[in-house]
């Protein structure tokens, strides 16, 4: 049960490209991935993943599948480091909604635009997220990016680890695990 739980895990690692499926082929391999990765779960024990935690628990006891592979495929499509990228509205939109809907507030959100960037989406401005210019062109990220931090940080002031999303990332792999497991992607 466990070699099937981790190899579920490691297919999930490799179909986002985080690493390469030919090296975990044994289950050591595929226990040294989820090991190296397995430091994103330290993040997701954050208070600020409490309650994406516990709503992805309820979606997955219900097992609205359709719900939990929307937020799969919309993360797939916005994942861009320690950040969550702008540039598909409708897949982020739905990252948005679903985190507003877990109760991260507005004020605990923030987009960050680059230097010349293009004009933000309408739907994602109708939003009122607060917003801060970048002051440095980061060079393969995208132009326009949402992080979000614990409640009671001011976002727009926040910098550093507390800025990071990657506690995030460690709950869509786990949500992307589940889906594998009961045969829904």
């Amino acid at each position: 049960m466990v070699e099937k739980v981790v190899a579920d895990f490691v297919q999930v690692l490799a179909q986002v490209q985080l690493v390469n499926y030919q090296c975990t082929r044994t289950l050591l391999g595929q226990c040294n991935a989820v090991m190296v990765y397995g430091l994103l779960a330290t993040h997701a024990r954050q208070g600020k993943y409490v309650g994406i935690s516990r709503r992805l628990a309820d979606l997955a006891a219900s097992k609205n599948y359709v719900s939990l592979n929307l937020l799969w495929q919309s993360w797939l499509l916005c994942r861009d480091h320690e950040f969550l990228s702008l540039l598909n509205p409708r897949p982020a939109l739905v990252l948005i909604k679903f985190l507003l809907g877990t109760g991260v507030s507005k004020r605990c959100m923030v987009v960050i635009s680059e230097p010349g960037a293009s004009p933000l989406d309408e739907e994602i401005k109708k939003l009122g997220l607060p917003s801060r210019p970048e002051g440095v062109d980061r060079n393969g990220r995208a132009s326009h990016r949402l992080f979000f931090t614990a409640s009671g940080r001011d976002a727009l002031r926040s910098k550093g680890p507390t800025i990071s999303t990657q506690g995030f990332d460690w709950w869509m792999l786990v949500v992307g695990s589940f889906l594998l497991a009961n045969e829904q992607i």
